[in-house]
């Protein structure tokens, strides 16, 4: 092989390598679109065009009373004269928010409860119709639900769904756990006969890119390709009949 005709094989061999360079990059950054779409579908899909849903269940509570003093730290005491400890039951909120980076999933559980006037006063029972505490709990989980603006979003059915969220996943994205989510005090729902104080926990995820994964398939793809260029380049320009009349 002359050498003309060498370096226009190393020029053809340097453009073909820098097309598969640029096809290899193009693919996976088209994977990465598609992919990223495909997360951010699930995502909505739970959601079903919302921006908050939340789900949950209530069952029987049992309580014990006790001194106001003793109330949990943090929760707000104040204007009760009748104070409960909650024992089990109650309700439970699995709440999922989002925007256009971020998703927070908070958990949301009763806890204690007091009332504003007292259960044993006789005027009281006579004159006035006191909630019971399963109806206290009943309507702080109705307000929670359906009555509370800033809460609306209430689909039966889909804590499952919510809780799953963390485990979304595909070949380059996952859910990634950025922070966790606190409240200042603990929160509460009342009216005029009684307070009830829940408590929530939860955390703040992104969908997050596993860039190592995309290099790796980049290099693969990239590797893979440009062998076979050059093995087949080799096949091309391999002559043994050219060798064999130079011999001769």
């Amino acid at each position: 092989m002359n050498t003309l005709k060498l370096v226009k094989t190393i020029i053809v061999l340097g453009i073909l390598i820098a097309g598969i360079y640029f096809a290899s990059q193009y693919y996976v950054g088209y994977k990465d679109d598609k992919l990223k779409n495909e997360i951010w579908s699930q995502v909505n899909e739970v959601f079903n065009g919302q921006d908050k849903i939340c789900d949950g269940s209530i069952s029987r509570v049992q309580v014990r009373q006790d001194n106001i003093s003793n109330h949990s730290f943090g929760e707000d005491c104040s204007g009760l004269v009748e104070y409960y400890k909650r024992l089990s039951g109650g309700f439970e909120l699995v709440q999922a928010r989002k925007n256009i980076q971020n998703i927070d999933i908070i958990n949301w559980t009763s806890s204690n409860m007091g009332y504003k006037i007292s259960t044993t006063s006789n005027y009281f029972n006579i004159n006035q119709n006191i909630p019971s505490i399963d109806e206290a709990y009943e309507g702080a989980f109705d307000y929670l639900t359906s009555e509370n603006p800033a809460s609306n979003g209430y689909v039966a059915g889909v804590s499952q769904r919510i809780q799953n969220i963390p485990s979304l996943s595909n070949d380059y994205y996952s859910m990634k756990q950025v922070s966790t989510l606190q409240n200042n005090g603990i929160p509460f729902i009342e009216n005029g006969y009684w307070k009830v104080f829940y408590t929530g926990n939860g955390y703040e995820y992104n969908v997050a890119l596993n860039s190592d994964v995309k290099q790796k398939e980049f290099w693969k793809i990239f590797g893979f390709s440009t062998l076979g260029l050059l093995l087949l380049s080799f096949v091309f320009l391999y002559n043994p009949k050219s060798k064999k009349k130079q011999v001769d």
